[in-house]
C-alpha cells in the first residue's frame, strides 16, 4: 500500500509539473503573439505616418525600376494610405484598392511621375481615393522617388 502511495505520488508531482511547463509555454506564446501585434501596430502607424511632411513633387520619376523589396515596401506604404480613409470598406472598396494598386504600379514601372500616376488613379473616380488619399500618395511617391536615389 505504502509503495502505491508513494507511486501516487509521483505521477501526481509529474503531472504538476508537466501542467506548470504547459502553462509557462501558453504564457510564453501569448507573450510572443502580444509583441508581434504591437510591432504590426507601430509598423501600421509608421505607415501612415510615411511622407507626412514631404512636400510633393509632380514632377519627380523614378530614378531606376524598383526591386522587388522596393515594390513590396512601397505597395505596403500606399496600401496603408488608402486604408487609412476613415470610410474604407474592405467588403466595397478592397477589389478597387487592388485594381488601383495594380495600375499605380503598372504606371512607376514605366517610369512615370508623381503627378502622371496620381492624376491617372484620380480620373479612375475611385471612392476609396479622395483628395486626401490623393495628397498622401503624393508626398508617399515623391519621398519613396527622391529616397531611392
Amino acid at each position: 500500500a505504502l509503495a502505491e502511495e508513494k507511486a501516487l505520488a509521483e505521477e501526481k508531482a509529474l503531472a504538476e509539473e508537466k501542467a506548470g511547463q504547459e502553462r509557462q509555454e501558453r504564457e510564453r506564446q501569448f507573450a510572443e503573439e502580444k509583441e508581434r501585434l504591437l510591432q504590426e501596430e507601430r509598423h501600421a502607424s509608421q505607415l501612415e505616418s510615411y511622407a507626412e511632411l514631404t512636400i510633393i513633387d509632380d514632377d519627380l520619376q523614378p530614378s531606376r525600376a524598383l526591386t522587388e523589396e522596393e515594390t513590396e515596401r512601397l505597395r505596403g506604404i500606399l496600401k496603408a494610405k488608402v486604408e487609412s480613409h476613415p470610410r474604407f470598406n474592405l467588403l466595397t472598396d478592397g477589389e478597387d484598392a487592388q485594381d488601383l494598386m495594380d495600375y499605380c504600379f503598372d504606371m512607376i514601372s514605366d517610369m512615370e511621375s508623381v503627378g502622371h500616376v496620381v492624376s491617372e488613379v484620380e480620373f479612375m473616380g475611385f471612392n476609396c481615393f479622395n483628395e486626401e488619399v490623393s495628397e498622401r500618395f503624393r508626398r508617399s511617391l515623391t519621398k519613396f522617388f527622391s529616397d531611392m536615389s
